[in-house]
């Protein structure tokens, strides 16, 4: 190689060969005679020479500033964020860098500069309408709003007038929240209103209903009662034998307290159960009595047998839900019922039943008079629970005691209506029902009538209000 050349080596790309250029000393000579001349703003003059070294320098600068553009259009529209922001009308006419076009690239020759590749009639039409919007005195930059299909180009001047800030959004969403409207607190009180007419309307319905459905069973009873009075009028021998005493007024004034006030209120507690007025209330005029206030007279009657052991029979009292679950689980479902209590130790088991669910019926064991009899007030045979209570005493026999429970020698009957006082209503049934027990209990005949019922029932209410029977 001529000593007098210039040898240059390009660092070779991937995917690219390595160029090697040499320039002599006649080309560089020549070329810096032509930049010692001082040209004129405008086109280049003609026959420009052009080295491969320059070239190659043309083609790096391209390369790199196509990258520089492309990284700065992605963040600029992207990512928000600062950098080369496109011209307006390259967005509005979808134009994109293409990637082998060549960039604008400035030559400068002492303080004259002039480009070898003149702008397009587009482009200069396109840099006229960036100056006009962006001047080079003003700091402000456009905002270019895109939506498909449309392009909206907002000068600086109107941008804050189209750009919704913090106050206005805020603005929006409360002029549209509709707990913010004017009209929310009459709206809320004309549902509340309508609600409240809906649940009045139910509860109306509701009310109906048990009330039709009460009335058709007091009809029922009122029938099956008149079919057994014909029946028992040519029969009926008993005759009540002795007056009760009247409540005094002390007695009197204590029944009103009682019954007065919330029915929520607990007035007593004892056996392991709470009586609300609510259930007192069963007790008053014609209502029937529940499972609650039964249960607790029924264990009122058991304890004072334990009070005055010397006295009284021994009496256990089942509850109103044992007969019921004896009937349907068998003595298998029941074996842990009296797991401590030894039931051939007591003269007397009482056993509270409950007819469908709308009659009250009694049935007592009597160990000490072997008998198992069953005390309906409307006169009705109960078969069912008289064969279940001796099935019962026998395998509760077996288990308990190790041998058979003989009942042969046990009278088994539904008690005759001659023998004891029969309601002439529909509604007094658990009164009956609690009175036999009660008076059986202490070894008294039975000496009251249907007369008796409402002083039965303020007395009633005294007792289990004080915990204790006053007899």
């Amino acid at each position: 190689m001529d000593a007098n050349c210039i040898s240059w080596t390009r660092k070779p790309r991937r995917g690219r060969s390595s160029c090697r250029i040499v320039i002599s000393d006649d080309e560089v000579a020549s070329s810096e005679a032509n930049t010692s001349t001082r040209f004129s703003k405008g086109s280049p003059p003609s026959g420009f020479p052009k080295t491969n070294l320059e070239n190659s320098l043309v083609a790096l600068e391209a390369d790199r500033l196509e990258h520089k553009r492309y990284v700065s259009l992605v963040q600029s529209l992207g990512n928000d964020q600062p950098g080369y922001s496109p011209s307006a009308l390259s967005i509005l006419h979808n134009e994109k860098i293409a990637p082998n076009e060549p960039p604008v690239v400035t030559w400068k020759f002492l303080d004259d500069s002039w480009t070898p590749n003149p702008p397009k009639p587009k482009e200069a039409e396109t840099e006229a309408v960036e100056k006009e919007l962006l001047p080079a005195t003003s700091n402000s930059s456009v905002t270019i709003t895109i939506s498909d299909p449309s392009v909206e180009i907002l000068s600086p001047e109107r941008s804050d007038e189209h750009k919704p800030g913090l106050n206005s959004i805020l603005a929006k969403r409360i002029s549209q929240c509709p707990y913010c409207k004017d009209d929310f607190i009459n709206k809320i009180k004309s549902k509340s209103e309508r609600l409240r007419r809906r649940i009045e309307y139910f509860e109306d319905v509701a009310l109906q209903k048990a009330k039709d459905a009460q009335a058709a069973r007091m009809v029922y009873e009122e029938s099956l009662f008149r079919g057994n009075l014909l029946y028992s009028k040519t029969r009926e021998t008993y005759v009540p034998r002795s007056e009760l005493p009247q409540l005094t007024a002390e007695q009197d004034s204590l029944f009103r307290k009682l019954i007065s006030g919330p029915d929520s209120e607990v007035l007593v507690t004892k056996f392991h159960l709470d009586i609300k007025r609510s259930d007192i209330h069963t007790l008053l005029g014609s209502n029937w009595l529940n499972d609650e206030v039964i249960n607790f007279y029924m264990n009122l009657i058991a304890e004072r047998s334990q009070q005055r052991m010397t006295l009284l029979p021994k009496v256990y009292a089942m509850s109103t839900f044992f007969l019921p679950r004896l009937l349907d689980k068998g003595y298998d479902g029941m074996s842990r019922w009296t797991r401590n209590v030894d039931l051939f130790s007591k003269d007397i088991i009482l056993v509270p039943v409950h007819v469908n669910k709308v009659h009250w019926g009694m049935a007592i064991v009597h160990m000490r008079d072997r008998s198992i009899r069953y005390y309906d007030s409307l006169g009705h045979c109960n078969d069912l629970v008289l064969v279940a209570l001796v099935e019962y005493m026998q395998k509760e026999s077996l288990d308990k005691r190790r041998r058979c429970f003989h009942h042969s020698g046990f009278l088994i009957e539904n008690v005759p209506v001659s023998r004891i006082p029969q309601q002439t209503n529909g509604s007094d049934c658990g009164v009956f029902s609690c009175m036999y027990a009660e008076y059986i209990a202490r070894d008294k005949p039975i000496t009251f009538s249907q007369k008796n019922m409402n002083y039965f029932r303020q007395k009633m209410v005294l007792e289990i209000c004080a915990g204790q029977l006053w007899s």
